[in-house]
């Protein structure tokens, strides 16, 4: 498990509970630092008793310790976990999904596999996606010159259809690569309301995860990201850490019938939520996943 890195100090600004874990840690410490000089005070023979006595001393060692305090405290943004009694490896960290270093990306896509954002003249077009949806990032990512309809050109050779005009499965799957050889999953999942958003339902999500899982050991990557689906567009009903939670359950479920290869669970840096990576943590150790520190 890594320790976090300067950039986390962002995050006491933004979130409360990051501040009062920091503030509780270093007054903890700086009690018990008050303890170990009081006793060394009463203990200790006279030279050691002047040199503790020393002001410079006290404050010195005071401040340094509140400072490797203050770092051990900060929120990790980076877990990895990994079963002794069966194939198992859950990497969960904040990063950008699109450059993870896996063999394979998984990108959420609805059951049409739209792909072209929409268009602010036609605001009623039902074939567009949402501007900030995972395939539409992904098609600015690779096309950054194009016209927008790149990846859905892309999709139609794929899929000897245009997107938009065949409704898939939930769970279907569509293999992309990269300008640079990257391989992208695009993962049917949500669907399409009559008002152009994407919904879905947690029986949608489970059956996708474990159309995926199946997915994986058919093809044999060496590891996965994934977003967590159903947190974005996608509006599912109920809140971020509950559908964690599920694709965590689900991916140690399949992993316990037949192996399955590592999945990283990438979160985005604007939902980076210390609760999380607990929840996330007490839960696969409950399940007796164990840390790997590196």
């Amino acid at each position: 498990m890594t320790r976090p890195r300067i950039s986390n100090f962002r995050l006491l600004r933004t979130h409360p509970s990051y501040r009062t874990r920091v503030v509780v840690s270093v007054l903890a410490y700086l009690g018990a630092l008050a303890t170990v000089l009081e006793v060394l005070e009463r203990t200790a023979s006279d030279p050691y008793t002047t040199y503790a006595n020393n002001l410079w001393f006290v404050v010195g060692t005071a401040a340094a310790g509140s400072v490797v305090v203050l770092f051990v405290t900060l929120p990790a943004n980076r877990y990895e976990f990994v079963h002794g009694s069966y194939p198992a490896r859950i990497t969960i960290e904040v990063r950008d999904l699109l450059s993870a270093p896996d063999d394979v990306v998984v990108v959420t896509a609805n059951r049409f596999f739209d792909s072209v954002p929409t268009d602010p003249d036609h605001p009623a077009d039902r074939s567009r996606v949402a501007v900030g949806s995972l395939i539409a990032q992904l098609g600015r990512r690779w096309f950054p010159d194009g016209d927008g309809h790149d990846l859905e050109r892309m999709i139609t050779a794929a899929l000897g259809a245009h997107p938009g005009e065949v409704e898939r499965g939930v769970g279907d799957t569509l293999e992309l690569r990269g300008p640079s050889g990257e391989r992208i999953l695009l993962l049917a999942v949500s669907r399409r309301s009559d008002q152009k958003l994407s919904t879905v339902l947690i029986d949608d999500i489970w059956l996708a995860l474990s159309k995926l899982w199946a997915y994986a050991r058919r093809t044999g990557p060496r590891s996965i990201a994934l977003p967590v689906i159903g947190s974005g567009y996608a509006n599912a009903e109920v809140g971020p850490n509950p559908l964690l939670m599920l694709l965590i359950t689900s991916y140690v479920t399949a992993a316990m019938e037949e192996p399955v290869c590592p999945i990283r669970i990438v979160l985005p840096a604007q939902a980076h939520d210390l609760s999380a990576f607990e929840v996330a943590r007490s839960y696969c150790e409950s399940l007796g996943f164990k840390a790997v520190r590196r």
